[in-house]
């Protein structure tokens, strides 16, 4: 300091007081990184806290619509299980009692109209048989 006050104006001291000086106003220069204001420090730490908040918001919505889809895949998949339930296999005997009891039935209802009609034919015929023996008996007279 003695030097410092010695020192005449206009005399410029050889010690470096300041090695790192902060820029002045309008000085264009850029700034050390120790030089960073508290205010664009909490600035930079209320940013960080708002993405945060925003991708936590962005992976609940993410997580919502993948549990959306996962329950509606899970229904699907049960639908589709309570109709392969109702499916049978190549091996199942109720299928071949099922189409036995049906060919069973047709063929009691074809046979039932047939037997009908042959039926009617016979007591047609017995009725025209019937006619011409008498006819025939009216001739010999």
């Amino acid at each position: 300091m003695n030097e410092k006050a010695n020192l005449k104006k206009g005399e410029q001291c050889d010690v470096k007081l300041n090695p790192k000086p902060y820029p002045k106003a309008g000085d264009k220069r850029s700034r050390h990184v120790g030089s960073l204001s508290s205010v664009s420090e909490t600035d930079t730490s209320l940013n960080d806290e708002t993405q945060v908040k925003q991708s936590k918001k962005k992976q609940k919505s993410k997580d919502q619509e993948f549990n959306k889809t996962e329950h509606i895949v899970m229904k699907e998949l049960k639908e589709i299980n309570i109709k392969l339930n109702n499916v049978l296999t190549k091996d199942s005997t109720e299928l071949k009692t099922m189409i036995k009891d049906i060919v069973s039935q047709l063929k009691d209802e074809l046979l039932g109209s047939i037997t009908l009609r042959v039926e009617i034919l016979e007591s047609e015929s017995f009725e025209k048989a019937k006619t011409n023996s008498i006819l025939s008996k009216q001739i010999e007279k």
